[in-house]
C-alpha cells in the first residue's frame, strides 16, 4: 500500500505501457508463411499495433537462435501454428526470456494434451483479434 499520497497521471500510465511494449517482443513462426499474401500482411499489421517490435520466421531454428540470443530484459511471446508448436516445445519451453507461446491456426484443433505439458502455451486462437487482445493483455 502506497502511504505517501502520490496520483499517478494519465500521460504518466501510458508512458508506463509504452516503456512495456518497448521490452516485448512478439515473435511469429510460420514456416509456410507467404510474405506476400495479404493474409500474412494483415496479421503483420495486427501484431504491429500491439508492439513495434515484431520479428517474423520462416525457420524455427533461426526464431530459437533468435530467443537464446535475445536480452534478458526482453520479454517474447511467440506466436505459432498448431504442429510447429508440438514439434518446436521441447526445444523452446525453458528458455527464461520466452513469456509465453500462442497458438494461431485456421482450425482450432489442438489437443488439450500439449498446453497441459507446457505451461508457457498460454492460448489458442482461430481469430487474429482474440490474439491480439490475449497478447495486449500479457503485455
Amino acid at each position: 500500500m502506497n502511504n505517501n499520497n502520490t496520483t499517478i497521471t494519465p500521460s504518466e500510465v501510458i508512458q508506463t505501457r509504452r516503456w512495456m511494449a518497448q521490452n516485448c517482443s512478439v515473435l511469429w513462426l510460420d514456416e509456410c508463411m507467404d510474405e506476400t499474401s495479404k493474409v500474412y500482411q494483415n496479421i503483420l499489421t495486427q501484431l504491429k499495433t500491439i508492439t513495434d517490435n515484431v520479428n517474423s520466421f520462416k525457420q524455427r531454428d533461426t526464431c530459437i537462435d533468435y530467443l537464446t540470443d535475445a536480452q534478458e530484459d526482453i520479454k517474447s511471446f511467440l506466436v505459432v501454428e498448431n504442429d510447429t508448436a508440438q514439434q518446436i516445445m521441447p526445444l523452446i519451453n525453458d528458455i527464461p526470456q520466452l513469456d509465453s507461446v500462442h497458438v494461431f491456426s485456421n482450425i482450432k484443433s489442438l489437443r488439450e494434451e500439449p498446453t497441459k505439458k507446457w505451461q508457457k502455451i498460454k492460448s489458442v486462437h482461430t481469430n487474429i483479434d482474440d490474439l491480439c487482445q490475449e497478447l495486449q493483455l500479457g503485455i
